[in-house]
Formats: structure tokens, C-alpha cells, sequence
């Protein structure tokens, strides 16, 4: 099963994947595009591009030292991720994802390493809002296996990294039952799953507590983490699973394991030597007692490592979760727009094409802002966002609020209205483009969570020689017992459960008002409505 993973994984991939041996630090084996990304001709050359630093251009680290790091880090915690500028063979430099992890076969341990082109990701090239062909784009390129079924099972769509993992053409698995992909010893309980879930669907992580396989074209099993969800078109249940194919997790688990059994035995074997020596050389004890003490406390920090791992594999199923919850409601809006659309041909129909166009747009405003939410929250977890602080006038700020209530007028509800007022001051300074978006998030939720017909006010005033922003709706508020929450990483209020959203706005403005060292208050009063003012010192 290695064998034909690891074929697949070099042949059928637009990234460097490469293996390293750390025993004899020199590669054992490389795909061909990897070469040509980086513009070098063999694996010797490789091998020295990278443990000598030449490729390294920041961050700043120890240049000839910083691959043996980078491979140890993955050896302790089972895997490293990070992002680094590099520099090909021929001088010229892009930002790129290493991803490294260790991989065991029968010729002995090596990491595998795998490196992406993020260039176009890092300098925003692509900053406009997803439309029906970029959607498309998304499902056929995602580096996930995506299977859609019908409510009986049918198989209705098939991505191409699907079709990598499976061995299937798409045209193959259109409209056959979706078992052709479980192994035989497994259909016989699917369809009490199958009918469970068409019953009761929900979004989740199936096979959680068991170890779940998947079925190659070849007849070759290959174990998967599999997340459901589900969405209604045309009153037909559809449901999605997102396959991942967990091989090479499912090995270093498996070393891991192996490193821990032995970490144990070496440690009872050092323990059983302590008594045998303290009954031989007095002198020996204070030795042995520090080298046991320095071994807990590896123990320790391996323990610690585990804990931090499995609390970041905890975020990324919330995010999944997450994200792919607040997808399937705008995109099912736009799929059922856009077949509505199709219908109304007349030129009598212009009033109803528009109002479903309108739908579309809406759907896809919000999908922008979901994706708006998850970008930023990288970039500022990263370390990428800086606040750069300079002077602002009264009229710059004006200005600029003025901007921001004519950029968000479309998303106003049916009645809903700004009221702003103005104290005069003199000048502020801060980051004109992190104000922007702290208030943009402010005002968009307050339009968001704000009845039809109702006010959101926004005032600028001083109070003790402070300037403050305020911005006020007359909304659902928050429930006292939850607001010490409010801003915390993917929180959402149990009242707002119904209304879409990331739980990440607020989170990001915390981290907005700490580059450019302001402070935020909140007042709220349920069904009553809410002020959250902005101190700028």
C-alpha cells in the first residue's frame, strides 16, 4: 500500500515532494515538478540547496543548521508547518509552504517533505469575490477528496483529487452507489448508517472512536477521516463528504507510539541502574538523580507537545466544521437561484430574474466575508498584519466613516438607517486601514444582528481628553451570562444561532485594537441592542 501511496504522491502532485534520509542527510527521492519549481537538476543538488541554507531567505534563522530543525521538529511532534521564503537555482525567490513529517517503510525512517508555491496567496492576488466558475474551481482543484451523493446513496459529483485517492475517472462513479468505494467488510453496516443519517442529518466526523478505510479502484484499502454534510435542493437530500486520506498520519502515529514505548523502557532500565548503583558508589547518586531529572522533564515537554498537538487538531474540526456549515446555506442559495433563473426566459420575467440575481449577490457578499474573516485571522495568527501609525484629522476620519456606510449601504436591511454625529478634536494618530476594518466589522454585525426599520447609530466624541467611536444598534443584544465570551476565537451567542457568521469578527478586532493599542467596551442588554466603543489613545 506505501508503495502505490508513494507513487501516487509523486507522480499526481504540483508541489516538491521529497524524501529525506536524516541518518545519511543526503534525499532519496524527489518528483520531477519539485525539480523544476525550484529550478535545480538532481537530488544531489537538492540536498544541497537545503541543508546548506542556499534556498533560505527569511525568516532570519540559522542558515546552515535550520533544515536539521526543521526535520527534528517533525521527528518530536509528528509533524512541521511553516512558511518561508526561498531562493531557486536560478535566484529567483517565492513564498513557500514546507510541510514535513515523518514516514517509516521497510527500508527505515525518513521524512517526507512537501513544499508549495504560495506566492499568489502572500501578495493578495486573488481578492475578488468567488463567482459560480471559481466555485466550480474550488470543488474540481481542493486538495481534498470531495464525494456528493443523492438521499439514496447515488453518487452525483466526484472531484479530480477524488479521483487521485480512488483511482476512478469521474465519468466511472456518476450515478453508482456510493459503496463501490467502502471495502467489502464494511457495506454490510453502511446502510443502517446510510438510513440513520438520511433521517437525522447532521453535520459531523463519521468513524470517530474506530478506524475507517476507503477502496481503491485496484481493490487496495487505504484508511480516511471522513466529515458529512448536507444540503436540500429542490427538496432532495444531498449529502458531501470530505475524505481525507490519513496513511502517512495513521504511520506516524504508529512510530510515535513506538518512540513513546521505548522513551518507557529506556526509563525503567535507567531507573532499575539508579538502585543498582547507589548501593555501589555513593559518588554516582547526584549524578544519576540530575540525568533522571533531565529525562522527566523531557517527558514533560513530549506530554506537553501531545497536548498542544491535539488541541490544534480539536481548532482545524471546528474550523471544517465550521466553515463547511456557513458555506452550504449562501451556496445553496445560488444553486437554486441559478436554476430558478434558467426558467424565467419571458421578457415579462425581468422583475423576477433580478430579485433571484439579488440573491445570488447577497450569497456570494457573504461568502466574501467569510473568506475576508478566515484571511485575516491567518495573517494576524502568522504575524503578517503590523499597524503602521500616523496622523489623522477630523475631516480624514469623516471621511473615511463616510466610506464605510456607503460601502455597507446594500447590506442595510429593509427600513434600517445610520445616524452619525460628530464631536469636534483636533487629530488622532493610529492605522487608517485597521480602523477601517474595525469599524466595517462593527457596523456590518450591527446591521446583522438589527431588526427591519430600526437605527444604528455612530458617534465620534472625547471623554477626558480620549476619542471614542461608539457604535449602537437596537438588536437582539447578548446574553449577560455570555458576553465575557464574546470575543473569544469562533464564539457565537446562543441567541444568534440562527444568523450566519463565522464566530472570528470580534476575535480579529481584539487583535486589530492591539496593533494599534486601543481598547474596546461593550454595553449590552438583551432584545434591547448593543454599543461597543472604540478608545483611541
Amino acid at each position: 500500500m506505501k508503495t502505490a501511496f508513494l507513487t501516487e504522491l509523486f507522480t499526481n502532485n504540483h508541489s516538491l515532494i521529497a524524501l529525506f534520509d536524516p541518518a545519511i542527510k543526503t534525499f532519496n527521492r524527489v518528483n520531477e515538478f519539485g525539480l523544476k519549481m525550484l529550478d535545480i537538476e538532481s537530488m544531489d543538488e537538492l540536498a544541497h540547496h537545503f541543508t546548506s541554507g542556499n534556498i533560505l531567505v527569511s525568516p532570519p534563522m540559522d542558515r546552515h543548521n535550520y533544515f536539521d530543525s526543521i526535520c527534528a521538529s517533525a521527528t518530536l511532534h509528528g509533524h512541521f508547518l511553516n512558511e518561508i521564503y526561498y531562493k531557486t537555482g536560478s535566484g529567483d525567490t517565492f513564498w513557500g509552504l514546507l510541510e514535513a513529517e515523518p514516514f517509516v517503510n521497510n527500508e527505515g525512517i525518513f521524512i517526507l517533505i512537501k513544499l508549495t508555491d504560495i506566492s499568489q496567496i502572500k501578495e493578495g492576488r486573488v481578492r475578488t469575490a468567488p463567482t459560480a466558475t471559481q466555485l466550480q474551481a474550488l470543488f474540481n482543484n481542493s486538495t481534498i477528496g470531495i464525494v456528493i451523493t443523492n438521499g439514496e446513496g447515488t453518487i452525483i459529483n466526484f472531484n479530480q483529487f477524488a479521483e487521485n485517492q480512488f483511482g476512478y475517472l469521474k465519468d466511472e462513479v456518476i450515478g453508482r452507489p456510493v459503496e463501490l468505494l467502502i471495502p467489502n467488510k464494511l457495506r454490510r453496516n453502511h446502510k443502517e448508517y446510510k438510513d440513520s443519517f438520511n433521517q437525522h442529518p447532521q453535520n459531523r466526523v463519521m468513524g470517530e472512536g474506530r478506524d475507517l478505510f476507503a477502496l481503491r479502484k485496484d481493490q487496495s484499502e487505504f484508511p480516511v477521516q471522513i466529515s458529512l454534510n448536507h444540503y436540500e435542493n429542490e427538496g432532495q437530500l444531498h449529502v458531501i463528504a470530505f475524505v481525507i486520506d490519513i496513511t502517512v498520519r495513521k504511520a506516524s502515529d504508529q512510530m510515535v507510539l513506538r518512540q513513546r514505548e521505548e522513551l518507557q523502557r529506556k526509563s525503567d532500565e535507567i531507573i532499575q541502574m539508579n538502585i543498582e548503583l547507589e548501593k555501589k558508589v555513593e559518588g554516582r547518586t547526584k549524578m544519576l538523580k540530575e540525568t533522571l531529572a533531565e529525562l522527566e522533564k523531557s517527558r514533560e515537554e513530549l506530554s506537553n507537545a501531545f497536548t498542544v498537538e491535539k488541541q490544534l487538531s480539536d481548532l482545524k474540526s471546528k474550523f471544517v466544521t465550521m466553515a463547511s456549515h456557513e458555506f452550504r446555506t449562501p451556496l445553496t442559495t445560488i444553486l437554486s437561484s441559478s436554476y430558478i433563473i434558467e426558467k424565467y426566459k419571458a421578457a415579462e420575467d425581468q422583475d423576477k430574474r433580478a430579485r433571484h440575481l439579488e440573491k445570488i449577490k447577497s450569497s456570494v457578499q457573504t461568502l466574501t466575508f467569510i473568506l475576508e474573516d478566515f484571511l485575516s485571522l491567518e495573517k494576524l495568527e502568522g504575524g503578517y498584519v503590523h499597524a503602521s501609525i500616523l496622523p489623522m484629522s477630523q475631516e480624514e476620519l469623516v471621511q473615511e466613516i463616510e466610506g464605510i456606510m456607503e460601502e455597507l449601504t446594500s447590506m442595510l436591511k429593509n427600513g434600517q438607517e445610520f445616524q452619525f454625529s460628530l464631536e469636534s478634536f483636533s487629530l488622532i494618530h493610529t492605522d487608517r486601514k485597521l480602523l477601517k476594518n474595525i469599524l466595517l466589522n462593527l457596523l456590518s454585525n450591527a446591521i446583522k444582528y438589527s431588526p427591519e426599520k430600526s437605527y444604528i447609530d455612530i458617534r465620534v466624541f472625547v471623554d477626558q481628553a480620549v476619542l471614542k467611536i461608539s457604535v449602537t444598534d437596537r438588536g437582539i443584544g447578548i446574553p449577560d451570562a455570555e458576553q465575557a465570551q464574546l470575543f473569544e476565537r469562533f464564539f457565537r451567542a446562543s441567541n444568534a444561532s440562527t444568523i450566519q457568521g463565522t464566530g472570528l469578527g470580534l476575535h480579529i478586532v481584539t487583535r486589530y485594537l492591539e496593533l494599534i493599542g486601543a481598547e474596546i467596551e461593550m454595553v449590552s442588554k438583551l432584545n434591547e441592542g448593543t454599543t461597543f466603543t472604540v478608545s483611541l489613545r
